[in-house]
C-alpha cells in the first residue's frame, strides 16, 4: 500500500514531438499530481488521481480520475476540463486527423471519460472559438467531405453561433484494442450528426412557413 504520491510547487513538462513536421515543442506546468490510495491486496481496488496543469496564464487542465491499475485490463472514471488551448500549435496532430491545419482558434472542452476493460466510452463538450482552417493533406480533407457530404471549413461556418464559435458534443465509443477502431471516423460521424441538427434548426427557424409545420410535427 502507498497512501498518498503528491507533487507540487514549480515542476515542469518539457514536451518534444519529433515525430511532427514541424516537431511540437510545448513547455507544461505542473501546478499539482496526486494520486492516493495505491492498494494492490485486491486487483479491483481503486487509485485516485488529481492533475492539475497549464501552458501559460489562460490554457489549462484540469482533472479527476478512478483508475483500477491492477487490472489485466485498461480502466478508469475520469473527468475533468480543458480552457484557452491555442490550436495553431497543435496543428500537426489536427492534420493527421482531419486533413487540416489551424490557422486560428482557441479550444474549451468538458469530458467525461470512461475505459472499462479497454472499451472506451467518452462524452466531450467541446467550444471552439474564432477557427480558421488551412488545407494540408488532400487525400484526408476527401474522405472527410465524404462523411460530412462537404468541406469540414464549410461545415464548421454552418455550425458557429452568432459570437463566432463552434460548439460540439463529441461522444467516443468503442474497444480501443480494436484494430478497426478509427478516431477520425468517430470525429467525422459527430460533426455529420452535428450538422444535421443545424440544418434542422436552420429550417425551423428560417424557412417559414415550412419550419412551423417541421415544428409541429416534432412536437
Amino acid at each position: 500500500k502507498i497512501g498518498t504520491v503528491h507533487f507540487s510547487g514549480n515542476n515542469s513538462i518539457h514536451f518534444i514531438d519529433e515525430s511532427l513536421d514541424p516537431k511540437l515543442e510545448r513547455l507544461v506546468n505542473i501546478d499539482e499530481i496526486s494520486l492516493k490510495n495505491i492498494d494492490n491486496s485486491d486487483i479491483n481496488n481503486s487509485a485516485d488521481l488529481t492533475i492539475s496543469m497549464h501552458v501559460d496564464k489562460h490554457s489549462s487542465l484540469e482533472t479527476k480520475c478512478k483508475i483500477r491499475p491492477f487490472l489485466p485490463k485498461v480502466d478508469l472514471d475520469l473527468e475533468g476540463r480543458i480552457r484557452n488551448v491555442h490550436l495553431p500549435p497543435i496543428s500537426p496532430y489536427l492534420s493527421k486527423y482531419l486533413g487540416y491545419n489551424v490557422k486560428t482558434g482557441v479550444l474549451s472542452l468538458d469530458y467525461v471519460f470512461k475505459v472499462d476493460a479497454g472499451v472506451l466510452d467518452v462524452d466531450n463538450e467541446v467550444v471552439i472559438k474564432n477557427i480558421k482552417l488551412v488545407p494540408d493533406d488532400q487525400n484526408k480533407i476527401d474522405k472527410l467531405s465524404k462523411q460530412l457530404t462537404m468541406p469540414l471549413d464549410k461545415a464548421l461556418s454552418i455550425l458557429r453561433d452568432k459570437n463566432n464559435d463552434v460548439n460540439l458534443s463529441i461522444p467516443i465509443r468503442g474497444d480501443i484494442e480494436n484494430p478497426d477502431f478509427n478516431l477520425n471516423d468517430i470525429i467525422g460521424k459527430a460533426l455529420g450528426r452535428a450538422l444535421k441538427m443545424a440544418s434542422v434548426s436552420a429550417i425551423k427557424y428560417f424557412l417559414q412557413p415550412y419550419g412551423a409545420l417541421l415544428v409541429l410535427a416534432s412536437l
